[in-house]
């Protein structure tokens, strides 16, 4: 087994690291409801690459060797990718609820304009 150009898990990977990211960033105020937040995604997706790249092995070699080349391997990543946000939405809504109330971390209040 090889990682090819077409392999899904590394997009999928990326793509939910900049979303977890762009999270913190957005709705996270303090260090470590952050540091746990990235903690948690970076951690799932080792999880999730090796729960696919087992899945994909384990096909390959017991069901049927096109698992290994075919469409589970340039997009099957989707259904691993939706199953480790659907672990971290609720984590976010948590983690937020133990935030301050307030806006977002990163969004400025509005200006006001003093007579003068």
């Amino acid at each position: 087994m090889e990682v090819t150009r077409e392999c899904s898990g590394i997009r999928s990977t990326i793509a939910m690291l900049i979303l977890s990211v762009m999270a913190l960033y957005f709705y996270l105020r303090t260090a470590w409801r952050q540091g746990l937040f990235i903690g948690v995604a970076v951690a799932l997706t080792i999880l999730k690459n090796a729960a696919r790249i087992v899945t994909s092995a384990l096909l390959g070699a017991y069901v049927d060797p096109g698992f290994l080349y075919g469409r589970l391997h340039s997009e099957g990543a989707v259904v691993f990718f939706l199953f480790s946000m659907a672990i971290l939405a609720p984590l976010l809504w948590l983690l937020l609820r133990g935030e301050s109330a307030g806006h977002p971390a990163h969004v400025p209040a509005p200006a006001t304009v003093s007579a003068g």
